[in-house]
């Protein structure tokens, strides 16, 4: 079963597909050579951004949403073995997801095409040019299974990357995609095992549960909230609203959010957007997207649903953090 990244199907609020991008720019000349970019602000960017979905920690078969950013870098050197050509090939996929296009066919054929990405060009080239010139973290299990696959060794080339510190993340940013990223694996976990009716009842038992742990873990109130929930306890407020709607003009506008931080002498409110993917649409689309049973299924966990009707690159929802100023 193909499935994808972002599935952390539990929330949904109507919302205007982003504008694609305009084809034939060339993302090179954005990134003539490393000093045009900060190293430690892209590796902490990847951290906090590719890595939620690119993990280099997840298991290599069981609850893993996408393939590791290392093994995008190595598809993508086989292709594009020059620097210019490698920035260029990596960045326009990104930015026109394509099947066609893609370096990587057992990876769509796996996980699914990769949704349409909101991220500024000239930060699509950096983070290329990254790739190209950095080494990239990589899995534990990725040597022998390139060695496996290609029938020859694996060396990474590049410098060696900065370290991240804390310091370089917004730390309600980093506890919502965190928490998206634990949600995310173990939602996949079940899709790829047991299928949609697996997820579905995962969802209904286990979602808050996990976002509860997860809350103990950073000391923070870690929520998601929508306009049109599956779950009542997930509905948003009046106040709620205003920021789900500054997150459907953003997205309307293609624009990348970087959230929304409120803060008082006491505590830090953030939020963050939830957004749908192809896959998404199993649970979450028009009728036409879900399965007969599957409806059956969520009319009888849900009676109340509202969380239906959706197309891809639409706004969801949005992630809810709270934490004490002490904690940051």
């Amino acid at each position: 079963m193909k499935q994808l990244i972002f599935l952390i199907s539990i929330l949904g609020i109507t919302s205007c597909a982003p504008q694609q991008k305009k084809q034939g720019v060339d993302y090179n000349s954005m990134v003539m050579a490393p000093a045009t970019y900060r190293p430690q602000e892209i590796s902490a960017y990847i951290h906090s951004q590719c890595y939620t979905c690119h993990s280099f920690t997840a298991p290599e078969k069981e609850g893993r949403v996408a393939p590791p950013l290392v093994a995008v870098k190595a598809h993508y050197l086989q292709a594009f073995p020059k620097r210019d050509e490698f920035i260029n090939g990596l960045s326009q996929f990104v930015m026109h997801p394509s099947t066609q296009t893609s370096q990587m066919k057992g990876a769509i054929s796996r996980f699914g095409l990769m949704p349409i990405q909101t991220y500024q060009d000239s930060m699509i080239a950096r983070v290329a040019a990254y790739m190209y010139d950095y080494k990239i973290e990589e899995p534990s299990w990725f040597a022998a299974h390139w060695q496996n696959m290609n029938g020859e060794s694996w060396k990474q080339i590049g410098i060696t990357p900065p370290a991240v510190t804390s310091s370089d993340q917004n730390p309600g940013l980093s506890i919502a995609l965190k928490a998206k990223q634990e949600l995310g694996k173990n939602l996949m976990g079940q899709l790829q095992k047991n299928g949609v009716e697996a997820a579905l009842e995962f969802c209904k038992l286990k979602a808050m549960p996990i976002t509860d742990s997860l809350s103990k873990v950073y000391h923070a109130t870690i929520k998601r909230i929508t306009d049109k929930p599956r779950n009542p306890l997930n509905k948003a407020g009046n106040v709620e609203l205003t920021y789900l709607q500054q997150f459907v003009s953003e997205l309307a506008a293609n624009k990348q959010s970087e959230g929304v931080t409120l803060k008082d002498s006491m505590y830090t409110q953030f939020y963050y957007p939830i957004t749908t993917n192809n896959q998404c649409l199993q649970c979450h689309g028009s009728q036409k997207d879900i399965l007969p049973e599957i409806k059956k299924r969520i009319d009888k966990l849900y009676p109340t649903d509202l969380a239906k009707g959706y197309g891809a690159d639409q706004l969801r929802g949005m992630w809810s953090i709270k934490f004490s100023n002490k904690n940051e």
